[in-house]
């Protein structure tokens, strides 16, 4: 019986944690919200993404700059319960490097009343690549204000979608697919067996405190 409340007891933690809730742009349908700035185009391809359609950014022959996608509200607002336990993910594709490229690392920042932090990847390559962004202060470098300041409202969000510094007449063009802001079961498991852990501790030690009760009574 108690190893079933256990059970429950795990399920329950690792599931049903109050949080924000996972938030998705797939780019199927369209760009769903997402804009951009920066030296380019952003358009929607109906094919070619990680599956089906993706965000497309255009870079402008010569103009130089950096391009960056620019999350719609639903991605926004206050990211304090994703704090250890969420991630921020998202494919990426170099679809045409033009010419004499410089290829850089992914990033993504976000920004808000308390301040701002970016966090940085690794190089963009040319297939699609998944890149995971755990929201930890570990993992994010700290431009201004404090780290918990930052989550609790957070106005912006931009991932870097133009991978190739090229002043080249011949444009660069990549692509983003598949933003996700969610929860990470992994996290919430491991917090729920800690749980767990340490209520069985409490049975055992009541269960050993009522037997050593009983033994001293018929002594």
């Amino acid at each position: 019986m108690v190893v079933r409340i256990l059970l429950l007891c795990a399920f329950l933690i690792a599931f049903h944690t109050p949080g924000r809730a996972a938030v998705v742009s797939d780019f199927n349908a369209g760009l769903d919200g997402w804009t951009a700035i920066g030296s380019g185009s952003l358009s929607h391809s109906a094919a070619g993404g990680n599956p089906l359609g993706f965000a497309r950014f255009d870079d402008i022959p010569g103009a130089g700059g950096d391009g960056f996608l620019v999350a719609p509200a639903t991605f926004l607002g206050n990211w304090s319960t994703l704090d250890g336990i969420g991630v921020l993910k998202w494919d990426h594709i170099i679809v045409s490097m033009g010419d004499a490229p410089d290829i850089v690392n992914a990033s993504a920042t976000i920004a808000g009343p308390g301040g701002g932090a970016t966090y940085f990847g690794a190089l963009h390559q040319t297939s699609w690549t998944t890149f995971s962004a755990p929201i930890s202060s570990a993992n994010w470098s700290i431009n201004s204000g404090t780290w918990n300041a930052v989550l609790a409202n957070v106005t912006s969000l931009q991932i870097r979608i133009e991978a190739v510094h090229n002043d080249g007449p011949t444009l660069d063009v990549d692509g983003i697919d598949n933003v996700q802001l969610v929860p990470e079961p992994g996290a919430l498991i491991l917090f729920g067996v800690g749980v767990i852990i340490v209520f069985a501790q409490q049975i055992r030690r009541h269960r050993a405190g009522r037997i050593k009760g009983r033994i001293k009574g018929h002594h």
